[in-house]
């Protein structure tokens, strides 16, 4: 009988009787009804309205709108996401990977052909993680799309205009596929944790770069109608090892001032949507095992003190790894009880449909009140009409088609993945390599060998190269290997080593060891999150580079002109004014105020590595030229100049300098002039 029960409760959302889809708190009549009164009155269809959309929806489909799915097929919704779309066909979805921008569209269009958009009109909010769409294609992620940088790589360049091309870079891929939000990125700041491995899709340890990110992007998004789903809230998303959830370690006191800033500029920036997600927060709400569930959270912080009015999403609701013998349907309700206005699934099935169901039974039972379920749908519905989605036409696939023939380095990306690369060590002034105290160099690696010889080889002449391929597989460099690699390495002056946080930590620390014996200047290329740089601190000199190891192939000829001393430049001029007297000369040199590689460490891995950690090897080859504007008419393009003012005043100098790829960055300092 029991199984009879639960299988008519899982057609209900397709076969709905009259009187179950009449169910709607202050409404008489169904849909069908009000039609056919019309009809026999002669009334033209009233306009549609959000209330009017509420009021003919029924019970079940209003909660469905509340339902965030992951849909996980590639190229078309599959059976399980289609069996969901029927029966509680949700108010949003996340698409996770599709082969090429056209598939993307053809996915979003069918999505948008589901029951409630042709009853009632209401389309679906469609989204996508920019950064994790792409599928992988044998060794080379995303065949079909522009490469992107990581958010690590925008952290590590910390350079707003660049972030800012960036942002429009997602908004007009997103834009041309039809989808409506970017799902991400986190606003979580970088974890605490020691053995935490952090990710690369994490924005730093900054909280003010954090929350100025936030802003571009929402400011890039809000321009093609478009939103953003900033994740990780209330923070320390990053804090988790193995298999455990993560835990937010901030005491409540010191929230304010470290992980609420990030999202609090976001919301005061007009954040529409926020993730809350599994995450522990013992100094918040002890009760509560996770802040998805916790009232605390969503309703004291979320909305009474950060005073947000967007749309709470909680979740992953099957990402509950503590639910003390509750199903998710429970778990599901008890997250709209503490706040929620979507629930948020990693995948589709039946799953979702039993936890919506146990919602409907929850609201016709009495324990949720229904106007919880309204509140919240009319809350989604007034960002799909802020969006212009139910008037919205899709792309044309000529517009999706467009995205393929950008599969080049866009300029927007490229300009990050220069100004990210760090050095973090560099003993002995290994680097900049040169023809007169470097060659001959030894290239090897697990990746990225065959596209750091070319331009190595092109300038230094003297360039051997032998990759390990054996390591890639087995994650670990083995003994044989380290044999094969040194014993062909006699005479070899400097060794560069790229590796990644997937090889095993012994094999990695014989192979420096086992160089630097032998009398080479060893230097490593870490490429990845760099959580594993304690492992490769014997290297003479170490650079990271902030890209997926199966995308890091267009970013190696950044990593190229750091080695050689030719990567970008940036500016730090002195932050306090400069004081002088009327006609007092004052010499202003370039080479105090610059520095290359622009990147910077975003995260602190050890006391060591602290955030902040960048060495400049900065050489005059490095820059093309200089500008002075001196703020009182006066010009100059010498790297060291002469300046005098001849009248009082506070004036502004700027300096603008150009890397030896074309690319300019400038930097201000104040000068106050008395008499």
């Amino acid at each position: 009988m029991k199984r009879w029960i639960a299988l008519a409760v899982i057609i209900a959302g397709t076969c709905m009787p009259a009187s179950v889809a009449a169910q709607v708190r202050g409404f008489g009549l169904s849909e069908t009804a009000e039609q056919a009164e019309r009809q026999r009155a002669g009334d033209p269809p009233a306009p549609w309205t959000i209330e009017s959309a509420i009021a003919a929806m029924s019970l079940r489909e209003r909660v469905a709108q509340l339902l965030m799915v992951t849909m996980q097929g590639r190229l078309a919704p599959d059976a399980s996401e289609r069996q969901l779309i029927e029966a509680y066909t949700p108010g949003a979805a996340i698409i996770a990977n599709v082969t090429r921008p056209r598939s993307g569209l053809n996915y979003a269009a069918a999505l948008q052909r589901n029951p409630v958009q042709n009853r009632h009109g209401v389309p679906m909010l469609i989204g996508a993680d920019l950064a994790e769409l792409p599928v992988v294609l044998g060794a080379n992620k995303g065949g079909f799309f522009a490469p992107l940088p990581s958010m690590l790589a925008v952290a590590a360049a910390n350079d707003p205009a660049a972030t800012r091309e960036l942002a429009d870079l997602y908004a007009e891929h997103l834009a041309a596929m039809g989808f409506s939000f970017q799902a991400g990125p986190s606003l979580a700041l970088a974890p605490e944790l020691p053995e935490a491995k952090g990710g690369l899709q994490c924005l730093g340890a900054d909280p003010a770069f954090v929350g100025e990110t936030a802003e571009i992007f929402l400011d890039a998004f809000r321009k093609r109608e478009l939103a953003v789903l900033f994740t990780g809230f209330p923070g320390g998303a990053w804090n988790f090892t193995g298999d455990a959830p993560p835990v937010l370690l901030t005491p409540a006191t010191a929230m304010a001032s470290r992980d609420l800033i990030p999202y609090q500029r976001a919301v005061m920036a007009g954040a529409r949507m926020l993730l809350v997600g599994n995450i522990l927060t013992p100094h918040l709400d002890k009760e509560h095992a996770a802040a998805s569930l916790s009232p605390k959270v969503m309703k004291e912080l979320l909305r009474d003190e950060l005073l947000y009015p967007g749309i709470v999403v909680a979740g992953p609701i099957d990402g509950l790894t503590a639910l003390g013998g509750a199903t998710q349907g429970d778990a599901a309700v008890a997250a709209l009880r503490a706040g929620a206005d979507m629930l948020l699934w990693q995948r589709s099935g039946i799953h979702v449909m039993k936890a919506a169901e146990t919602i409907v039974r929850a609201v016709e039972n009495g324990d949720l009140p229904e106007s919880t379920i309204n509140t919240s749908v009319t809350r989604l519905l007034q960002l799909k009409e802020d969006l212009g989605l139910r008037t919205r036409e899709m792309p044309s696939e000529r517009e999706a088609d467009r995205l393929e023939k950008r599969r080049a380095y866009p300029q927007a990306a490229q300009r990050i993945e220069r100004r990210s690369v760090t050095i973090v060590q560099n003993n002995n002034a290994v680097l900049p390599l040169s023809r007169d105290h470097s060659v001959p160099v030894g290239i090897t690696g697990v990746i990225g060998v065959p596209e750091l010889y070319e331009p190595l080889n092109k300038e230094l002449k003297h360039v051997a190269q032998q990759r390990i391929a054996t390591a890639r597989h087995g994650g670990e460099i083995y003994k044989f290997e380290i044999h094969r690699l040194t014993s062909r390495a006699g005479g070899v002056r400097t060794v560069v080593i790229v590796l990644t946080n997937e090889i095993r930590p012994q094999g990695k620390v014989e192979l420096i060891r086992k160089f630097k014996q032998q009398g080479s200047q060893v230097v490593v290329v870490l490429v990845g999150y760099p959580h594993t740089l304690g492992n490769v601190r014997e290297a003479d000199a170490i650079v990271v580079m902030y890209s997926d190891p199966a995308a890091s192939s267009a970013a190696m000829s950044a990593v190229a002109e750091a080695l050689l001393g030719k990567s970008a430049i940036a500016m730090r001029p002195p932050e306090e004014p400069l004081q002088l007297a009327v006609g007092e000369p004052v010499e202003f040199d370039a080479m105090q105020w610059l520095y290359s590689p622009a990147g910077r460490l975003p995260v602190s891995i050890e006391p060591v590595f602290e955030a902040g950690v960048g060495h400049s090897i900065l050489t005059f080859d490095a820059i093309r030229r200089v500008r002075w504007e001196f703020g009182d008419g006066g010009r100059a393009r010498q790297r060291i100049v002469q300046h005098t003012y001849k009248a009082p005043g506070n004036y502004t100098v700027t300096l603008s300098a150009t890397d030896a790829a074309g690319q300019t960055t400038s930097g201000l300092l104040h000068v106050e002039v008395t008499d």
